[in-house]
């Protein structure tokens, strides 16, 4: 019951981005790289009056759900979880879908990395090594796509037209696992 509550969630919440999203949660600086310009999205979450135990156990559940949700069982699952090291890493593949008609679809396969670091009274949450399979023949790296070099035009006030609806997209996705990742550490 639970997993369908979050997944409910989950959709409600996406959609509730997309109505308050403008321009500017898209542009310069909202892609995270570190020094090796690998895209990580990186994010440490307060959960006061839970323990690491506590924590772990909302957070593996919570994980569990966008690992079933995906449905693609050959590729996404929780690869690593100690509950005394706090650690809980899976990878993810779904479907983003950019339009989604009836009669006409665009959509990637998006892939990327989940890792979760639990202590007393927190959590760290990192989206990584992400990739997008485009049309089953252009497997790109968020690093070549996403990064304001290659998803901003030249003057850095908007988007690029094909690069630019993979930034959004996983910018609000990232922002959707976060948001309720740190939901289902407070239950």
């Amino acid at each position: 019951m639970k997993r369908i509550i979050v997944v409910l969630l989950s959709l409600i919440t996406c959609y509730t981005f997309a109505q308050k999203s403008n321009i500017n949660d898209y542009l310069k600086g909202q892609v995270p790289t570190t020094e090796n310009g690998s895209v990580v999205f990186n994010k440490t979450f307060s959960v006061p009056g839970k323990s690491k135990a506590e924590i772990f156990s909302n957070l593996l559940e919570y994980t569990q759900g966008v690992v079933k949700a995906s449905e693609h069982k050959d590729y996404s699952k929780i690869t690593l979880q100690d509950a005394e090291k706090g650690y809980i890493v899976s990878n993810i593949q779904e479907l983003m879908y950019f339009k989604r008609k009836s009669w006409e679809s665009d959509c990637t396969d998006f892939f990327y990395r989940i890792l979760i670091t639990c202590s007393d009274g927190n959590f760290n949450m990192k989206i990584q090594d992400i990739t997008y399979n485009y049309e089953n023949d252009m497997n790109i790296k968020a690093e070549k796509w996403i990064t304001d070099l290659y998803a901003l035009r030249s003057n850095g006030k908007s988007l690029r037209k094909d690069t630019g609806k993979f930034r959004r997209f996983t910018i609000d996705r990232v922002k959707q696992l976060m948001t309720d990742a740190e939901k289902a550490a407070k239950e």
